[in-house]
């Protein structure tokens, strides 16, 4: 069955930059494109222009949109619902359709610990009306069902939107050391992602320092932009860090992105919780793999697709070396590749699967 029309609602959507706007996005593309008319509801942005293959609706807040209800619609997912709750029960409501949700690790990991409670109890009370859950790691299904979630829940993967032609990589490559006059024989650290604390940074900024003191060759390329960023520059400058770290801020030319991840040997991750980990499926698109932490990420085996480590800056520090200097490090960069790096179009057919179904249960 084709046509089936969505409309995806989220509170996390260009022009600001992250997992959540990246997932959006290529649902409502890959939906677009071959499944149906998808439209993507999100916050009213000032002076910001919408240049999408798509409609996205932008709303103010809580308001309702009587557009919406004139659309033709099949379906609702809703993947950040703390805002738009109440508009997407009463639109699925009123027109008989199913509702769906995706719970993000960000949407628990993104507030302060004082707040999580309260915070999940809205949440638990408003997937408990939805048809059908989705939540991105195992993890994130025990933390529901420890907050009252009473149904079943439905893993739903990440995947990279970024295609690589390899014929770049020389010039790319060549780029990147000039720009960073960066020598060739130097091995490239990559960070992508928020310049935030709770991204456990403090372990990453003690790791290098420790790469440091064991006469390590390396760059370090932070990518993003956040409110740990001065604290950082500090600590590089006291550190006598400055040679081997470079900040590069934000980058939202998809393009310009690719050129760094294709000259990394290794991804930073060393986040302390369970996540989306859409770099990392990022990175090893690009035959690069990272290296994350031991009983936190579901999606690495260590020494197969990636590397993983304790979780402080001495071990850290010398996983960074052994993985550096792995016999079989042509392996897991493959292997990466191969197990990680899923494109959003095949993620989208999967999703669409689940919407036929959930749809056509509906009709009954």
């Amino acid at each position: 069955m084709m046509g089936i029309n969505t409309i995806q609602i989220t509170d996390k959507y260009y022009p600001e930059i992250g997992e959540i706007s990246n997932i959006v996005d290529n649902y409502a593309y890959w939906l677009n494109k071959k499944y149906g008319d998808s439209i993507i509801v999100a916050p009213n942005v000032n002076d910001y222009q919408d240049t999408k293959p798509y409609k996205v609706i932008r709303t103010k807040g809580k308001k309702e949109i009587d557009s919406l209800k004139k659309q033709d619609i099949d379906i609702i997912h809703v993947h950040s619902p703390l805002i738009y709750a109440n508009i997407a029960l009463k639109l699925a409501k009123e027109r008989k359709i199913p509702l769906l949700a995706t719970f993000y690790p960000q949407l628990y990991y993104g507030v302060k610990e004082r707040m999580r409670n309260r915070n999940m109890k809205k949440l638990v009370n408003f997937y408990n009306t939805v048809d059908f859950l989705y939540t991105t790691t195992p993890m994130m299904i025990d933390i529901l069902k420890y907050y009252g979630y009473e149904k079943n829940i439905h893993l739903i993967y990440g995947g990279t939107d970024l295609i690589y032609d390899n014929e770049n990589r020389l010039k790319d490559k060549d780029y990147i050391e000039r720009l960073h006059n960066i020598d060739v024989t130097t091995n490239i650290l990559l960070y992508v992602g928020s310049l935030n604390w709770n991204k456990n940074l403090k372990l990453l900024m003690d790791s290098l320092k420790n790469l440091l003191n064991f006469r390590q060759k390396f760059k370090m390329i932070f990518i993003g932009d956040g409110p740990a960023k001065i604290e950082m520059i500090k600590y590089v400058e006291n550190s006598k860090l400055s040679k081997y770290v470079i900040f590069v801020g934000e980058i939202s030319e998809r393009f310009q992105l690719m050129k760094y991840y294709a000259q990394a040997n290794l991804l930073l991750y060393p986040l302390p919780y369970d996540s989306t980990s859409l770099v990392i499926r990022e990175a090893a698109s690009f035959n690069c793999p990272s290296l994350a932490l031991k009983d936190v990420n579901s999606l690495i085996k260590d020494n197969y697709n990636g590397y993983l480590s304790e979780n402080n800056s001495l071990s850290y520090a010398q996983r960074i070396i052994s993985s550096l200097n792995e016999r079989n490090k042509d392996k897991v960069n493959k292997k990466a590749k191969e197990t990680l790096a899923i494109s959003y179009e095949e993620v989208v057919d999967n999703l669409y699967k689940d919407y036929k179904k959930i749809v056509n249960l509906n009709k009954k």
